[in-house]
């Protein structure tokens, strides 16, 4: 009997597991503070911590494994807000990549421990790797303004700022290190919203420093001062240089927005030097539980008179109910900015869902949604939907998938179904705006917070697919419809290019005139005698269709003549 009982008291001790211990130290006031992990399935409920001052404590007891988990810093002045705690809660992560980045290697930026029958300690200022605030000075941000368009003062460039941080009325001095006209600043700043300006020449008051404030206007200026405003959040910065008394880079002469790559679909056979085709149904139906298997088939994608069709059809294969197909430019086609534009007539059944959009190419940010995602057309082929064509963003802010939900923007379009629209993105550094046949439908803009709520400063790619069903589908596919087209006309992507010094297209030569010299010169280009360079091309490309060849030769002749 003795055994017995020891063998029971030791299989307790085991049953009950090691303690975990939260010391938890933030610089802003909160009603509440959990953690929530893998611990408790990221209910948001998993540990209630307990208030001294700033500091939050608490226990658990946890059996041998690996676990993640997130702080949330609770608002209980929100009624109600135990209904949606993480939307009612600043989220602290770990920096993401950091030392205390449990899986640094993942999308998921959260702290961790391993249990191995031993007591585990928690120790941090939350949302860094620091063991508590006081030895945190804040996250390293870079100031860049580019003064190439005023006198620069002698007493130099400064950003001031009403937080103590920033210094104001003085500012922190900033740097012309390169000589260059762009002045830099690095500071130290905690996490929070902070708003500044930037000062050309030193002043030490607010009202009396004549008209050494910038003054700006447009999608950067907030309050009734027209200030920036940046957010910090758990993470090091470098922000987007930008032009004294502007919200973008200083003009560096007149552009224009010139096609730099495009698919017509004009050929016999699909372009496979411009596309990549992906086969299969993905991870969990492609993270949407679609029901399709997509192909490289000719039955499933595949031109004619002159378009693009990519064909879903209901039938056996491998296992799956429906075939289609789904294709990406992915290191063929990336770019950086710019007008990407498709003309578009989509399928009308029912569980269609056909997708004109973009990923980035390297997720420099992380997996989806941290590096961004850009739907420019999507269309869900349901009743209370149809013919209501959408566009959306995701990142690390807006998205389905614990952050804010994301804004669409729609319109209703009556023949979307039956007849071709040209849907366009213009993505600039600092909006992306969607229009549907030349009309501007909505705006996502950059609010200067970081890459959390603008990765669109990387490369991404083209995808076009036709999928069939998902867990956001709220009606039945209509099989007895099938096969379903989505047709693509084409897709042109346009980048701006410096057009300063071309007062003439076609004048190779640059002596004011159209003469039989540029045709000769031009033959030289077209037969390969000669490379052209960027800016020789744009000069030479007269029909803008990516190619110098006999066309831009006959067009030249027709010019002169």
């Amino acid at each position: 009997m003795l055994k017995k009982i020891i063998l029971l008291i030791i299989f307790s001790a085991f049953s009950i597991g090691s303690t975990v211990n939260f010391s938890i130290e933030t610089e802003n006031e909160f009603g509440a503070m959990w953690v929530t992990g893998s611990f408790d399935g990221w209910t948001g409920w998993g540990l209630e911590l307990s208030q001294s001052s700033n500091l939050w404590t608490g226990s658990m007891s946890l059996p041998n494994g690996n676990y993640e988990y997130v702080i949330l810093g609770v608002d209980t002045s929100v009624p109600n807000w135990w209904n949606d705690i993480w939307n009612n809660s600043t989220n602290f992560n770990a920096p993401i990549g950091s030392e205390c980045d449990f899986s640094p290697n993942d999308e998921w930026a959260n702290y961790g421990f391993s249990i191995n029958n031993n007591d585990v300690m928690q120790n941090y200022c939350a949302g860094t790797c620091q063991n508590t605030c006081s030895s945190f000075n804040g996250y390293s941000t870079t100031f860049a303004v580019d003064m190439q368009n005023v006198s620069t003062s002698e007493d130099g460039v400064y950003i001031v700022g009403n937080d103590p941080l920033l210094e104001g009325p003085t500012g922190h001095l900033m740097s012309d290190t390169d000589g260059d006209d762009v002045w830099e600043v690095t500071l130290e700043l905690m996490p929070g919203t902070y708003t500044y300006k930037f000062r050309n020449g030193f002043c030490d008051n607010w009202d009396n420093c004549g008209n050494s404030w910038e003054s700006i206007s447009g999608f950067c200026a907030t309050g009734s001062w027209n200030d920036r405003q940046l957010t910090v959040s758990n993470n090091n910065q470098v922000l987007d240089k930008v032009c004294f008394n502007s919200c973008t880079e200083c003009d560096s002469g007149p552009e224009e927005y010139i096609l730099v790559w495009s698919d017509e679909f004009n050929g016999n056979e699909i372009d496979l030097n411009k596309w990549t085709f992906e086969v299969g149904n993905g991870n969990w139906g492609w993270g949407n539980g679609e029901h399709q298997y997509y192909t490289s088939r000719s039955e499933n994608a595949f031109i004619e008179d002159g378009n693009l069709v990519i064909q879903a059809l209901y039938e056996n294969y491998n296992g799956y109910n429906y075939t289609s197909a789904r294709m990406k430019t992915v290191n063929q086609g990336d770019w950086v900015y710019g007008k990407i534009k498709a003309r578009i007539k989509v399928p009308s059944a029912d569980g269609t869902w056909p997708a004109f959009w973009m990923m980035p190419t390297n997720s420099t940010y992380g997996g989806w949604p941290n590096s961004g995602e850009i739907d420019i057309m999507e269309h869900y082929g349901c009743d209370n939907l149809e013919n209501h064509p959408e566009s959306t963003v995701h990142n690390n802010t807006y998205n389905w998938n614990g952050g804010i939900p994301p804004t669409s923007y729609d319109a209703y379009i009556p023949t979307a179904t039956s007849e071709f629209h040209e849907y366009e993105i213009e993505w600039t550094e600092s909006e992306l705006k969607f229009f549907i046949d030349g009309n501007w439908i909505g705006s996502y803009y950059n609010n200067n917070s970081g890459w959390q709520q603008w990765p669109y400063d990387q490369e991404f790619y083209i995808i076009l697919n036709l999928a069939i069903g998902s867990h956001f589908m709220s009606c039945e596919t209509e099989n007895n419809l099938f096969p379903q087209r989505y047709e693509v006309d084409y897709v042109r992507v346009y980048q701006l290019q410096n057009t300063e010094n071309i007062d003439l297209y076609g004048d190779i030569n640059l002596d004011g005139t159209l003469n039989i010299i540029d045709v000769i010169m031009m033959v030289e280009f077209v037969i390969g005698n000669q490379t052209a360079t960027n800016f020789e091309f744009l000069i030479l490309d007269i029909n803008e269709d990516l190619n110098l060849d006999i066309l831009d030769v006959i067009q030249l002749v027709e010019l002169i003549l």
